[in-house]
């Protein structure tokens, strides 16, 4: 459904969105972070490539960065079996 959902979007929305991003600097609140992350990234994403994940990894101190090579910009819906086992190998075993 959000998939379907984002499909619909005009693209001048979507200029818009991006442009806002763009202009939204969050490194300050990136490197306040204080708990472990798993970044997973498309290493096809269109949107934000190798340099902006790597320049994530590197504001949120003690980051995992993982990349799904076959996807592009939402790793979740391309290869959900992939984001499974990235989130279960991070976590505790029981």
């Amino acid at each position: 459904g959000l998939a379907a959902d984002a499909s619909a979007m005009p693209a001048a929305r979507w200029r818009a969105i991006l442009e806002e991003i763009r202009r939204t600097d969050l490194t300050a609140a990136a490197r306040a972070v204080r708990v472990r992350t798993l970044i997973i990234a498309g290493a096809r994403d269109p949107l934000f490539g190798e340099a902006h994940q790597e320049a994530l990894a590197e504001a949120l101190a003690g980051s995992r960065l993982v990349w799904a090579q076959d996807c592009g910009h939402n790793p979740h819906w391309e290869d959900p079996a992939f984001v499974a086992k990235a989130i279960a190998d991070v976590l505790p075993a029981e």
